[in-house]
Order: structure tokens, then C-alpha cells, then sequence
């Protein structure tokens, strides 16, 4: 939605000049002047007026319309001043000098100039109009819509007094009342451009793409060069997928007004996740050089310097983003990330913790009552501890490998443990004296005394890079006769063929995923299954689909192109039975798996594996070790360029 107008000093003049007019002293040729455009020779024939009659207070109003229209607030506010100090019951001065308040942020003295016009002049439309947009540019946009509907009493035929209380009903999300307000305005005028432009920021605001995209076409057949319009053409195009229109709506924008950073910064946004790395880090560092205080520029430019793993002018650009808007969530978080990927914990789990007022965050913060635990705080009665989920099975499997540690060093507390339902046989199997529970299960407060999110186990246990020689990684154990089962099930897979024609082999059974489901990052994490299994493929390789999802079609067409076939182990649900998965991940010799949950159960029951990270990776993997520190066993192989699986598929043929 368009702001709010800084004023309608325009509207005004003609009442000014109207009033003046009637003056018999020589102003009439003057005003005609004035009236007809002509500001640069109506000033200089007003001060030429004034040396005459230096107390003539419609001149002096005069001027200071003249200085209104030209921008020159200072001067006009003198002038406006000079005129009431002759005459102060001159209730249009005293609103055209509240318009060159507003004109300058003054909005108390503003709000104080239209109420004493108001008070000389009680059906004054325009003052009630004017006093409803000092409230609106201070955010009172209830005491806004009172102001705008006094002016629609005395004047229901003014198209913007409807335009207007349509934005201010519009920032206290009062859709339906909006866009009423937008549709009178457009009768009773339907040529203005602007409320066109606010009625589609409303459609806009409750996701009616289309409806908006119509009402921005409108004003821009109106207003051809509003680069307003165009710009918000450009972000509902956007949203509808049109990426090419959104890039020439923005473009237009930028043509119409050059120093329109706004637009700038949202063409780089399209380029960006049009992955057009070069030319967005090149439009942040535009909008920079035009609005130098523009936090959101810096954080923008930070993320791509964080894709392509420059991290540490990802962090300035991340911290300068902070000293602009020290609450800027999204850059505390990524500021965080790029900290712990570079192994400095005490930064990373600092800022990490403002991942739950994040949007790219899927896990809700804990409604509770209960104190979070702190580890100064002193026991000297029994107390429960509840430590609830966050985030993915990845995510929960990688932080309770410190509940051990942890719970060791509490005392008087017992610890209760929500978690995904699939993990809890593994738990309860392999964590004794912790309570397990699904995060589903509801629970009040009454069940606890103190609370934690999981992540947070993280920063009081692994504060430093030292910290991690503690870490085994190795902590859950599987079900031994169901492994056994399902390694009998394997055997019995072997033909006959394959036997007589390599009946000395030892059969090497691998066990594969090889996509993500991440929602950013799934892409960027998996590769063809093809592909991965002609690297590993020989002589004495059996492959085991660890992947979760219907992944039937996709193997089928792997054996039709290949002709390697991958087992499906049928009373396995790699998706929903993790206790069973663990076990016939037990049952292969190794596991070679791209960044997903699949990694991390391998991990934590100590199977063999190979790691296949995008170059980019999760801030968990660090940035270039062949080693994790949370899972000192796996074996880490890395893109050596972005989107090239090649470095690592010839790491693997050269391991097989």
C-alpha cells in the first residue's frame, strides 16, 4: 500500500486563491499568475507586493503557498506564520501550515495547526482529512478512520476521503471494510490512479494475486509513469510464478524513478532465487550505494556470500545489517549459522537462539508458564525437566547425543523428553533413566517444573570446539533380532546366478538415499539415483534403498537404464518404522547417503557412512572438513563447485 500523502497543500491553493481574489489592493493580476502556473514570476511579483505592504496578510499566505508548491517548507512555514501573526482566525493558513508540518515529520505541531482550524472552522472537510493523515503517519489508525469519516460527512463526494480511510482500514487489516471504501472512491472517481494502486496492495495483502495484478494494470493504464505501480506489479507477478514480467515490471519501476532502491532490492530477490548469483549481489550492492542505511540490503547481500560459503564477509555483512536493526530476526539467525559453521559457538549459539521468532523456522516456541532451566540455578528440592522437540528427526537424533552428558550432570531433576513417536523404541531402548514421550502427547504444566527446547542442549554442552572431543556420536542401539531378520532376508535375495558365477565373493551390501525433502534445500541436496549407483557399482555390490517415499518408479527406471538392481526391503517403511530402518541399516556394511534424516539415525547407531554434501552444506557439517564433529565416524565428501555432484561421484568410484 502506497503511504500515506504528506500533506494536500495542492487541494488547498484553490481556496487560498479564491478567498484572496476578492482583494481590491492590486493582488488579482498576481493570483492570475499564480493560478495559471506560473510560480518562479508569482513569487517574485508577491515579494515585490510585500515591500509595499510588508503586514498584508493574504500576500504573506500567498508567498508562502508559492514556497508550499515549490518544496521550500522552511521559507513557507514563515510566511504562513508571518500572515497569522497578523490575522490568526485565517483557518485555511493554519492547515496549509499543518500540511508543511507534515511535509516535514512535524506531526504534533501538525495535529495542533488543524485542530485550531478546525476550531475556527468546524465543517472544514479538509482540516478533518489532514488531521486523519497525521494520524495515520503516526500509526493511530483508529483515531485516522474517525478523522476521514468527519470528512465524509461534510464531504461524501471527496474520492480521496475515501481513498484514504481505506488505507488506514487496510493497516488494521479491516479487508472487507477496504475495499468497500476503494470501490466508492473509484466511483466517484474513476480515474484515480492511486486508489487503484492501494486496492491492489489490499488484494495483494490477503493473496488475491490475480485481482491485485488487475487493479495494478488499471492504475498503470491510468499512470503510465507511477513506479509505484509498476512495483507492485512486479511483486504480485512474482508471487503468480511470472518471472520475466516481474523482472520488466521492476525495471520499469527503476526507469521511471532511478533511485527507487525499494525496487532494486526486490529485482535482486527474483534474480536471486532465480539463482542469477552475480547480477543480485550486484543490485544489493545498488541499493547500498542509494540507501546506505537499507538494513535488509546488507542481510540480502549476506546470503549469497553465505551460498557461496564467504563466510566471513557473510558475517560483516550480517553484523552491519544488525547495527542498522538491532531486532532483525532473520539476520540474528543466518548470523548465528554462519558462526557455527565456522566453529565459533560462542557467537553462533547466541544469535541461534532467535530461530523461533523466524519465519524460516517450522518449530513453534513452547506456550508454557514453567521458568526455562538455567545451569546456575541450584536444586535443593526434586524437580522435573521437560525438554521439548524441535525441528526435524535429524535434528532431535544430533541433540539428544548429549542427553547422556547432560542428564549425568543434574542433580534432584529428573528429565522428561519429547520427541518424534517413530524415535521412541530407539530411546527408550538405549537411554535408560530418561523419560520419553511424543511431542504430540499433550502435557501441561502441571507435568514439569522447568523447560528447554532441544537445540539449547547445544550451547551449555558444546561451547567450544574442545567440547566436542566428548562427542561419540554412537548412542542408540537397534533391535539385534530384528537385524538379524532382516540380514537373513538379504541372504535369501542372492540367486542362485549370482552364486555359481561369484560363489567365492563376499557380497557387500550398500545402503542408499539419495534425496532430500527438505523445503529450501532438498533440491541443492540430492542427486540422480542413477548417477550414484553406476560410482558405487561392483562386482561384489548389493545396494539397499534406504530412502524414504515412493521411490518404486524411480528405481524401476534405474534397473531398466542400468541394469543394477536396488533391494526394497518391503516390511521396512523407511518413512514411518525408524526403529526398523535403523535395523536394516544395521544389517548393510555401509551406508552412502546424501544430507538427510537418514544420515543422522546411521550416525547414532555407528553404521559405516558416507556422507554427500552439496557445496554449500547445513551448518552442522562445517565448511571443509572430511570429518564431522557431531558424528566423528561418518566421512564427509563435498562439492568442490555448486550444483556438480562430479568431485563427489569420483570420490566414491575411487573409494569403491
Amino acid at each position: 500500500m502506497k503511504a500515506q500523502p504528506k500533506g494536500s497543500q495542492s487541494r488547498q491553493i484553490g481556496s487560498v486563491l479564491s478567498k484572496a481574489e476578492s482583494t481590491s489592493d492590486g493582488l488579482a493580476q498576481i493570483i492570475s499568475i499564480h493560478q495559471n502556473g506560473y510560480l518562479n514570476e508569482a513569487e517574485i511579483q508577491y515579494r515585490e507586493f510585500l515591500v509595499k505592504q510588508p503586514k498584508h496578510a493574504d500576500a504573506l499566505q500567498l508567498l508562502g503557498t508559492v514556497f508550499a508548491q515549490k518544496g521550500l517548507n522552511e521559507l513557507s512555514m514563515d510566511c504562513f506564520k508571518q500572515s497569522l501573526a497578523i490575522n490568526p482566525n485565517q483557518a485555511v493558513v493554519h492547515n496549509n501550515l499543518g500540511n508543511v508540518y507534515i511535509n516535514q515529520n512535524m506531526f504534533d505541531l501538525a495535529l495542533s495547526s488543524f485542530e485550531v482550524a478546525i476550531k475556527l472552522q468546524r465543517h472544514y472537510p479538509q482540516a478533518w482529512h489532514n488531521k486523519g493523515n497525521v494520524y495515520f503517519q503516526l500509526g493511530d489508525y483508529a483515531k485516522s478512520i474517525e478523522s476521514y469519516k468527519v470528512a465524509i460527512q461534510l464531504n461524501p463526494k471527496d474520492s480521496q476521503n475515501y481513498n484514504h480511510l481505506g488505507n488506514a482500514q487496510q493497516a488494521l487489516c479491516l479487508y472487507e471494510e477496504a475495499l468497500k471504501s476503494y470501490k466508492i472512491s473509484i466511483e466517484l472517481n474513476p480515474l484515480n490512479a492511486e486508489v487503484y494502486n492501494n486496492q491492489g496492495a489490499l488484494y495483494q495483502n490477503i493473496c488475491e494475486y490475480e485481482n491485485a495484478l488487475i487493479s495494478f494494470d488499471r492504475a498503470i493504464e491510468l499512470q503510465g509513469n507511477n513506479p509505484q505501480a509498476h512495483f507492485n506489479r512486479g511483486r504480485v507477478l512474482k508471487e503468480l510464478s511470472r518471472v520475466k514480467e516481474s523482472i520488466d515490471s521492476f525495471c520499469h519501476a527503476i526507469e521511471i524513478k532511478p533511485d527507487f532502491f525499494e525496487a532494486y532490492n526486490n529485482l535482486a530477490n527474483v534474480l536471486k532465487d532465480e539463482q542469477e548469483w552475480e547480477q543480485a549481489f550486484t543490485l544489493y550492492t545498488k541499493v547500498i550505494e542509494l540507501k546506505p542505511d537499507f538494513a535488509q540490503a546488507y542481510y540480502n547481500r549476506g546470503t549469497i556470500l553465505q551460498e557461496f560459503n564467504e563466510l566471513e564477509q557473510a558475517t560483516l555483512n550480517y553484523e552491519m545489517a544488525l547495527r542498522l536493526a538491532p531486532e532483525y530476526i532473520d539476520a540474528h539467525l543466518n548470523l548465528g549459522l554462519v558462526s557455527l559453521m565456522s566453529h565459533d559457538f560462542s557467537k553462533g549459539w547466541l544469535h541461534y537462539e532467535w530461530r523461533f521468532k523466524s519465519m524460516q523456522f517450522k518449530t513453534d516456541n513452547l506456550y508454557s508458564d514453567r521458568p526455562q532451566w538455567s545451569p546456575i540455578s541450584h536444586q535443593s528440592t526434586q524437580k522435573r525437566l521437560l525438554i521439548w522437540s524441535e525441528q526435524g528427526v535429524g535434528d532431535e537424533l544430533m541433540f539428544c547425543s548429549l542427553l547422556s552428558q547432560f542428564v549425568s550432570q543434574l542433580s534432584n531433576t529428573s528429565v522428561l523428553v519429547q520427541i518424534d513417536a517413530r524415535l521412541l523404541p530407539l530411546m527408550r531402548r538405549s537411554l535408560a533413566g530418561i523419560e520419553f514421550c511424543s511431542k504430540t502427547d499433550p502435557i501441561s504444566d502441571a507435568g514439569f517444573d522447568e523447560q528447554m527446547p532441544m537445540g539449547r542442549l547445544a550451547s551449555f554442552m558444546r561451547a567450544s570446539l574442545d567440547s566436542f572431543l566428548k562427542q561419540t556420536g554412537h548412542y542408540l542401539l537397534v533391535d539385534e533380532l530384528k537385524t538379524r531378520v532382516l540380514k537373513q532376508h538379504l541372504m535369501s535375495q542372492i540367486s542362485r546366478d549370482d552364486e555359481t558365477e561369484h560363489p567365492n565373493s563376499n557380497f557387500r551390501w550398500i545402503g542408499i538415499s539419495w534425496r532430500s525433502k527438505a523445503v529450501k534445500t532438498g533440491e541443492q541436496r540430492s542427486l540422480a539415483l542413477q548417477d550414484l549407483v553406476l560410482a558405487l557399482n561392483a562386482p561384489d555390490v548389493k545396494f539397499i534403498s534406504l530412502q524414504y517415499g515412493d521411490v518404486s518408479q524411480e528405481i524401476a527406471e534405474c534397473k531398466l537404464n542400468t541394469g543394477i538392481h536396488i533391494e526394497q526391503v518391503a516390511c521396512v517403511d523407511n518413512f514411518h518404522d525408524l526403529d526398523g530402518l535403523a535395523s536394516l541399516i544395521q544389517a548393510c556394511d555401509e551406508v552412502v547417503c546424501v544430507d538427510n534424516a537418514t544420515v543422522h539415525l546411521s550416525a547414532v547407531i555407528g553404521k559405516k557412512t558416507k556422507v554427500l554434501l552439496p557445496f554449500h552444506p547445513d551448518w552442522r557439517w562445517g565448511l571443509s572438513s572430511s570429518k564431522s564433529i557431531w558424528y566423528p565416524g561418518l566421512e564427509l565428501l563435498r562439492q568442490s563447485v555448486p550444483g556438480d555432484w562430479s568431485s563427489v561421484l569420483l570420490a566414491l568410484r575411487s573409494s569403491s
